[in-house]
C-alpha cells in the first residue's frame, strides 16, 4: 500500500512540474502575470485619489484607509490573474494539445489537480505583491503614509484571495474550454456578484472575497469571507474534474 501511495505521490509531483513548466513557457500568461501589481496600483492610486478630492472639495479632512481602495483595486486586479490562470487551461484546448496531455497523464484527475496547485501557487504570489503595490498606492493617493501592519495583513489576504481565485477559474476553464466563455464566468463571479441584492451578494465568490480582503464584518466575519471563496473554488475544480472524466479532450 505504501508502495503504491508513493508511487502516486511521485506521479502527481512530477504533473505538478510539468505543468508549472508549462505555465511559464506560454507568453501569454507570463504577461497577465506581470500586469497583475501595475492594474493593482494604478487603481489604488486612482481609488485613494479620488477620495482625497471628494474630501478637500467638501473641505473635510481625509479620513478613509488606504485598506479601502487596495481592496478593492486588488479585487479587480485578480480578474487580471484569472486570465493568466484561464490561460493554463483553455490555450491546452483552443491549442489542440489537451490530447496529448491526457494522453501523457491517463489519470485526468491528476491534470486538474496540478494545474490547480500551479495556479494557486501563482496567485499566492501576485496577490501578496498586488495588496502590498495596491496598499503603498492607495496611500499615496489619498495622501497618507501606509502602516506597515496594514500594509502586510492585507498582502496576506490578497495571498490567500489570489491563490482561491486561481483556483476556481482553473476549475471554470476545464468545464468551458473556451477563453472567452471562462474570463466572463470569472468576472461575474469574482466581481460582477457584487451588483447582486444584500441577502445574496455575501454567498458568492465576489462577495466572499469582498469581505474577506476588507474585514469590515458587515455581513459576517472576514474569516467566512475565506471560507465562502473556498467553497466556490473547490466546487469549481469537482465540476470541472467530473466534466474532464467524461468528456473528450
Amino acid at each position: 500500500m505504501s508502495t503504491v501511495s508513493g508511487a502516486r505521490a511521485a506521479s502527481g509531483a512530477r504533473a505538478v512540474s510539468a505543468e508549472w513548466g508549462k505555465a511559464w513557457s506560454l507568453r501569454s500568461p507570463v504577461l497577465c502575470l506581470a500586469a497583475v501589481v501595475p492594474v493593482a496600483a494604478v487603481v489604488a492610486f486612482t481609488l485613494g485619489n479620488d477620495s482625497a478630492r471628494a474630501a478637500e472639495a467638501a473641505g473635510v479632512a481625509v479620513t478613509a484607509e488606504p485598506t479601502g481602495p487596495a481592496s478593492t483595486a486588488v479585487q479587480i486586479a485578480l480578474l487580471v490573474l484569472a486570465a493568466a490562470a484561464m490561460l493554463t487551461v483553455t490555450s491546452e484546448y483552443q491549442g489542440g494539445t489537451a490530447t496529448a496531455t491526457f494522453l501523457a497523464r491517463p489519470r485526468r484527475r491528476q491534470v486538474v489537480v496540478a494545474k490547480s496547485v500551479v495556479a494557486a501557487v501563482l496567485g499566492t504570489g501576485a496577490g501578496f505583491l498586488a495588496g502590498v503595490a495596491a496598499d503603498g498606492a492607495a496611500a499615496i493617493g489619498l495622501g497618507a503614509a501606509p502602516a506597515v501592519t496594514d500594509l502586510f495583513w492585507l498582502a496576506g489576504r490578497c495571498a490567500a484571495a489570489g491563490a482561491l481565485a486561481g483556483i476556481l477559474v482553473v476549475g471554470l476553464g476545464f468545464v468551458l474550454r473556451r477563453s472567452v466563455g471562462t474570463l466572463t464566468a470569472a468576472t461575474v463571479l469574482l466581481v460582477a456578484g457584487l451588483a447582486l441584492p444584500d441577502g445574496t451578494r455575501p454567498w458568492t465568490p465576489a462577495g466572499g472575497l469582498a469581505a474577506f480582503l476588507q474585514g469590515d464584518g458587515s455581513a459576517y466575519p472576514s474569516w467566512v469571507g475565506m471560507c465562502v471563496l473556498l467553497v466556490w473554488a473547490l466546487l469549481s475544480v469537482a465540476a470541472g474534474t467530473a466534466v474532464v472524466a467524461r468528456r473528450d479532450a
